[in-house]
């Protein structure tokens, strides 16, 4: 069922016309991956010409073929008919397209209307849940809502690939946007993270949390593989990422596969302006998509682009979605949420005292956008630096992508939308999901440089100054250390991503091997020993995955000399939730720095840190370099619950009980 008719007049999406996202300054770094027709300044001179098809089955299912496909048939005029028989040309002009003014009139009057449904839709809900309208497969109504309420608070705001308005409006109506997989989908990624004793199968055990709702899904999932639709690809990410959180490796792994796969079937990775429409019935009209439909497809991509650039990162795999300018726009045009006045959810059964949280505005949409340009660099360094292809790749080859890399993401920064920049000493916290980016920002330092480090695998290139990468990497670190600790006082660990864990992970791997000086080693020992506490909470919360990770960590703590149980007594008399690392500006000389190479006055720094003019403290076994390579290199095998042989870890009060938040 639509929600909204077609536009009347043809339009070419244009990425900067979205109020409230990330604007096109002409900038390469961040625009690295803008649409292909941007990145040729005679773009104007060429023929625009639709090479993908979307085959319309008897069912009105759409699959999508590339023209070297046996099911795309050959272009005819008498069996095709395009979605939009005119398309405007459109002037290229300092990496930018510059559409007529008609064009831009017709963006204005969808995202109004896409606006104006937004804000109808919302309204609607209540009437909605008064009336019992929902089909909840089964789940009685006080539980269902509270696990939706959850997903709109929380997991929805980091990847917008659920879009409310349709979503609601099909679960109340039984539209195409929402079936029971993905409804289940939604109940067990919310049911890792509540505190509702009802949702554990096992009171005793954590990890049955959600368990029903598992089981359902796999009774669900082989009829959803017959054909594709939006809702399953959705819901297969969601699960996905779910079960990665959940300590289910494997299983996550396929399952977020069937979700980019079936994204890829039904044609999501390709702007539909640029799709020819065959019928099952020539003689019938063409498939359309409505404005709910467009806006529903950029978001799920999208969404799915970030979610799979970051799994794969996660587990050191090659991603399965790519960019190369045949995707649908950026840029969502519905900006409802963008304003929204955004606080944490508390489930109106609990009995803690919720914390104060003064309201603020979500940002949700630029927040969004902003995430999708580190995705492009994210998939960049892991190709760049940590693929196997590296090997056969020159010393310039590598230096000059390094070097880029890191003017993208001090151009990512620079560009950033003021309302977005945050400094954890400048204020009061954002919104939960708004840590995300500068998270993942200082994370990226961090995998940039490491691989230059002596215990690196690109080690044998850094025959320059090796200490401006320990010391870019640590300022890194304590970044994250800064932002993670504003987010844990603020909102505790329970319901923190695995993403979030992540880019604690990549911290606490080089906080270790920071300066020796007395004058900072007992506060390098404090950080460390919250860096050990928060991923232990987090294991508690919902990421029960992180037991192998976490014995990595120890093991790198005690390689470089250290005594975790002395390092937790110090973080234990200063107080977890206290104790800063001498914060300075940092500033290196880039003179000499082996990636940027010659000062350049219009860069800027990449993070704050640590005044480091002592030298790190380097492991002379390869215990350190194996260790990292555990981490960043090769798959994390952590699949169950299993600790590994080597680590002498049998106790699970450790791992479960020893640090739980209280």
């Amino acid at each position: 069922m639509s929600i909204l008719s077609p536009l009347r007049a043809s339009s070419q999406a244009i990425d900067d016309v979205s109020a409230g996202t990330i604007p096109d300054n002409g900038s390469d770094g961040i625009l690295h991956h803008a649409h292909a027709s941007t990145s040729n300044p005679n773009a104007d001179q060429t023929i625009s010409f639709k090479i993908h098809t979307g085959v319309e089955n008897d069912g009105g299912h759409i699959s999508v073929y590339g023209p070297s496909s046996t099911f795309n048939p050959p272009l005819s005029r008498a069996s095709y008919q395009q979605p939009r028989p005119t398309v405007r040309a459109f002037k290229f002009s300092h990496n930018t397209l510059e559409s007529p003014q008609a064009d831009r009139d017709d963006i204005v009057e969808e995202q109004g209307r896409l606006f104006a449904n937004s804000a109808l839709q919302s309204q609607k809900e209540w009437t909605y849940m008064t009336e019992r309208k929902f089909d909840l497969d089964g789940l009685d109504f006080d539980t269902a809502w509270h696990l939706l309420q959850i997903h709109w608070n929380h997991h929805h705001q980091a990847y917008l690939m659920t879009y409310r308005p349709a979503i609601m409006h099909s679960l109340a109506t039984n539209g195409p946007y929402i079936n029971k997989l993905l409804l289940n989908a939604i109940y067990l990624a919310s049911a890792l993270n509540s505190d509702r004793e009802n949702l554990h199968d096992d009171p005793t055990d954590r990890q049955s949390l959600g368990r029903r709702f598992f089981s359902r899904i796999q009774q669900l999932t082989l009829s959803e593989l017959e054909s594709s639709s939006v809702a399953s690809a959705v819901a297969f990410s969601i699960i996905g990422s779910s079960l990665v959180s959940n300590g289910r490796q494997t299983a996550g792994w396929h399952y977020s596969g069937l979700g980019y796969r079936m994204i890829i079937d039904l044609g999501l990775h390709v702007d539909p302006h640029e799709l020819r429409i065959s019928p099952s019935d020539p003689s019938q009209p063409v498939h359309s998509f409505t404005e709910v439909d467009r806006e529903l497809h950029r978001r799920v991509y999208w969404g799915a682009y970030i979610n799979d650039k970051f799994q794969s990162l996660y587990f050191g795999r090659p991603p399965t979605l790519t960019a190369i300018g045949i995707e649908p726009s950026r840029n969502c045009l519905d900006n409802f949420e963008e304003l929204e006045l955004w606080t944490p959810y508390v489930d109106h059964r609990s009995t803690d005292s919720p914390a104060t949280y003064e309201p603020q505005p979500a940002y949700t949409v630029s927040t969004f956008h902003s995430f999708i340009y580190l995705a492009d660099i994210m998939a960049e360094i892991v190709t760049s630096l940590y693929s196997p292809q590296v090997q056969f790749l020159s010393k310039d080859r590598i230096l000059e992508s390094a070097r880029d890399l890191q003017k993208r993401l001090e151009s990512w920064m620079l560009n950033l939308p003021k309302h977005l920049q945050y400094e954890p000493s400048l204020g009061k916290p954002p919104p939960a999901h708004r840590f995300n980016p500068p998270l993942t920002f200082h994370m990226l330092h961090i995998l940039l440089h490491r691989p230059f480090l002596p215990e690196g695998h690109l080690r044998h290139l850094g025959d320059t100054n090796n200490d401006t990468h320990r010391e870019i990497c640590l300022s890194s670190a304590l970044q994250i250390y800064e932002l993670a600790k504003l987010y844990r006082d603020t909102f505790t660990l329970r319901r923190a991503t695995y993403m979030f864990s992540y880019c604690l992970i990549c911290a606490a791997s080089v906080i270790p091997f920071g300066p020796s000086d007395s004058d900072n080693l007992s506060q390098q020992r404090h950080v460390i020993g919250w860096f050990w506490i928060a991923l232990k909470e987090l294991q508690s919360g919902a990421n029960f995955g992180l037991r192998r990770p976490i014995m990595i960590i120890r093991s790198l703590i005690e390689h470089a000399g250290l005594d975790l149980n002395s390092v937790l007594a110090l973080t234990a008399g200063q107080g977890t939730g206290t104790g800063h690392m001498n914060v300075t500006s940092f500033h290196h000389d880039r003179d000499h720095d082996p990636i940027l190479g010659p000062a350049d006055e219009s860069s800027v720094p990449p993070a704050q840190g640590l005044d480091l003019d002592a030298q790190a403290t380097v492991l002379d076994d390869g215990a350190f370099e194996r260790l990292y390579h555990d981490i960043f290199s090769r798959d994390i095998d952590i699949d169950g619950l299993v600790a590994p042989q080597e680590s002498g870890i049998d106790d699970d009060a450790l791992l479960y009980g020893l640090f739980r938040q209280t």
